[in-house]
């Protein structure tokens, strides 16, 4: 098992409600030679929990990689599942091989009833206007491709896509996360620092240590309407 996710463990409070079978299964991801990291402790437990507290029932997620967080948020979706308002979980990744592998491992679950797979880049337009047609969503998650110019056009497109008293989320949200941009341009936060003037609308909050344990930061947004 990877060791970063060993040591995640007594911090990952989403794990007491997660079910028999998605705990199994969540534990079979970190042993995957793929795993590779996913977003930290503090941060699924957090969106974990708005999503049981806030009865959530649309979920948008851009970056699947092998499911981790998808499997997360999806087994809370599940238990705000409702056949008059059903639950639902769109996750978008254009890395198919390790796509094919999270659909996997959601179906391993039992969670294949509440997770649309999105194939594709979160810009390309087929991507867009296919949720732009989902819309709202209560919560749209981004863990994506960390750099500026993706995280800019992300915070673009989708800030529209969340509905009132909704919530916007973003990981790799700090100045140490910056370093994860590919083209070395700044990185989330710089996307977050330029767009939150423009975005009057959005109450922004920013989880940074020593209050939040993980270097890589969380950033949450909710949307209010305006006088």
């Amino acid at each position: 098992m990877d060791p970063d996710y060993v040591n995640s463990i007594p911090l990952s409070t989403y794990r007491f409600a997660l079910s028999k079978k998605s705990l199994q299964v969540l534990d079979e991801i970190g042993s995957d030679p793929e795993y590779g990291g996913a977003s930290d402790a503090g941060t699924m437990s957090m969106l974990y929990t708005l999503i049981h507290c806030c009865q959530m029932h649309r979920v948008l997620q851009l970056g699947t990689w092998i499911g981790f967080s998808a499997l997360i948020l999806a087994d809370a979706l599940m238990k705000t599942n409702d056949e008059n308002n059903p639950s639902v979980l769109y996750t978008v990744d254009p890395a198919i091989p390790q796509a094919m592998k999270a659909r996997a491992y959601i179906e391993e679950a039992g969670l294949s009833g509440v997770v649309h797979f999105v194939d594709g880049k979160s810009t390309d337009r087929e991507v867009v206007e296919f949720l732009e047609a989902k819309a709202p969503c209560d919560l749209i998650y981004i863990d994506s491709y960390h750099g500026y110019s993706v995280a800019r056009e992300e915070l673009r497109i989708y800030w529209p896509l969340v509905r009132f008293h909704g919530f916007l989320a973003l990981h790799d949200s700090s100045e140490f996360a910056a370093s994860f941009d590919p083209e070395n341009e700044g990185g989330v936060i710089r996307a977050l620092k330029e767009w939150i003037p423009l975005a009057p609308d959005c109450e922004a909050l920013f989880m940074r240590q020593p209050v939040w344990q993980n270097p890589c930061g969380f950033f949450l947004g909710t949307k209010k309407e305006l006088s």
